[in-house]
């Protein structure tokens, strides 16, 4: 009986023990010391700075830096450092859910003043840095040039003894591709030959001599990532992804992730899936996404889907905005975002209308021809257009003019001109935020009528 008992008491024991370590009781608490543990490891990150805010994490060093030192939360390590990331996706057994907060300083031909973008990272993500940089010191009376050749352009001569960043290199290994101190976007060359550095340089990336077209990144403005997929243990965590946010009242940043230009004013939400999609959720203001040529806008409230190969590069067009379900960002991690924000509510959008705000109003065809040989110019002279809804909700008003719907997703306007000339323009909504139509026009001049085609496109909302 006394052994009976023993048992009975022991196999209690290990219920109890069950019960207070089943998921549903882990997962919430796990999340809130996750981020509680963050917010305090991570503040007052500094530029150009990666944090380490819950374990755990893996790092891997660039070739030029021997060791990290990110081994606990709190640690801190410059992002010219570091060669790739592995956070640990939720593990409630060891109590363990990675994420790591940077402070990327971007830079870019739109950003007046380089400011920096906050990113957070959390869950069962990895990412590698495409971006890889060198401190190189040149002599003094070193002239910097606008091309990799003694002929081309001075753009600035150095000091004595200045300290530079280098991000590139020709394939001859002669010169280096260096950013100017006070324009960072600038393609600016100097002489291999001039210089020292306590690194080797041949382990730069080779970058073509007519590099107008390459980019200039700052450290992890440009990178690799993927990241798991429905993955959230409990409605408290969020599946694993990256935060990006840029200061507010700033302009716009731009960021090529996986080889797809994201082009952000507040706040967005990005999953990757190698052989799948990058979805970019935009939880406050635009984001531009630009893949394979083609830019959409996704307006707060919508997603919008990149096809990625089996190594997690863009593999196509973008898809038109949809509205984001709101349990897909309900549990985002906001709170260690620099600038808090409002999740925006799902956006209200009909496939057949279009979304209100500025489009870029393009004419088909540069030229028309009448039949008696006179020729008409077209030229987009009011390249931004605004679109509006009536009040019946239903009238569009396009620079004020309106379009009354005739079907789905079509409508159809007349007017006369300041000329004289009758216009009769139809319009197709092809998507929310993209519009194909045809003009009508009758000169009365040349007693001619053309049939002239046009698109807009959605470039952002007021």
């Amino acid at each position: 009986m006394k052994f009976l008992l023993i048992l009975l008491t022991l196999f209690g024991a290990v219920s109890i023990a069950a019960a207070q370590d089943t998921p549903g009781n882990v997962c919430p608490t796990l999340v809130v010391d996750a981020l509680e543990m963050a917010a305090l490891s991570c503040e007052d990150l500094a530029s150009g700075t990666l944090c380490y805010g819950n374990s755990d994490l893996d790092a891997e060093p660039q070739p030029t830096t021997p060791l990290l030192q990110l081994n606990v939360p709190g640690d801190r390590e410059n992002l010219t450092a570091i060669r790739s990331l592995r956070l640990s996706v939720m593990d409630e057994i060891n109590e363990t859910w990675g994420v790591a907060l940077m402070e990327v300083r971007a830079i870019g031909e739109a950003v007046d003043t380089p400011q920096d973008v906050t990113i957070v990272l959390f869950g069962d993500v990895e990412l590698d840095n495409a971006v890889s940089t060198q401190s190189i010191t040149a002599s003094s009376g070193v002239n910097i040039r606008a091309e990799p050749s003694q002929g081309a352009a001075i753009l600035e001569t150095t000091a004595s003894s200045q300290a530079l960043i280098a991000d590139g290199r020709t394939g001859a290994g002669d010169w280096l591709r260096v950013r100017l101190p006070d324009n960072p976007a600038r393609q600016a060359w100097i002489s291999t030959g001039l210089i020292t550095s306590d690194t080797d340089v041949a382990l730069l990336p080779v970058i073509e001599p007519d590099a107008s077209s390459d980019a200039a990144y700052n450290e992890m403005q440009a990178f690799y990532f993927s990241s798991g997929a429905d993955d959230a243990l409990c409605d408290e965590a969020p599946d694993s992804g990256l935060l990006l946010q840029t200061p507010e009242g700033t302009a716009e940043f731009t960021m090529l992730l996986n080889e797809v230009n994201i082009q952000l004013e507040s706040t967005a939400y990005v999953q990757a899936s190698p052989g799948g999609d990058m979805i970019v959720f935009a939880v406050s203001g635009d984001v531009v996404v630009e893949s394979d040529g083609v830019s959409r806008v996704a307006v707060p409230g919508t997603q919008i889907s990149v096809p990625l190969d089996a190594n997690g590069a863009a593999n196509g067009e973008p898809g038109a905005a949809q509205p984001y379900d709101s349990s897909d960002v309900a549990a985002l991690p906001t709170g260690l975002l620099a600038d808090q924000i409002a999740i925006a509510p799902p956006a209200d959008i009909d496939p057949g209308k279009p979304i209100a705000g500025n489009w870029l109003f393009q004419w088909g065809i540069e030229q028309g021809e009448c039949p008696g040989g006179q020729t008409v110019s077209f030229s987009s002279d009011v390249p931004q257009t605004s679109i509006e809804y009536a009040a019946d909700g239903e009238t569009l008003l396009i620079l004020l003019t309106r379009y009354r719907p005739t079907g789905t997703g079509v409508y159809e306007t007349v007017f006369t001109d300041s000329s004289g000339n009758l216009h009769r323009h139809t319009i197709t909504v092809t998507a929310s935020d993209r519009i194909s139509g045809t003009a009508q026009i009758t000169y009365l001049d040349n007693n001619c009528t053309l049939d002239v085609p046009f698109n807009m496109v959605l470039i952002s909302q007021p």
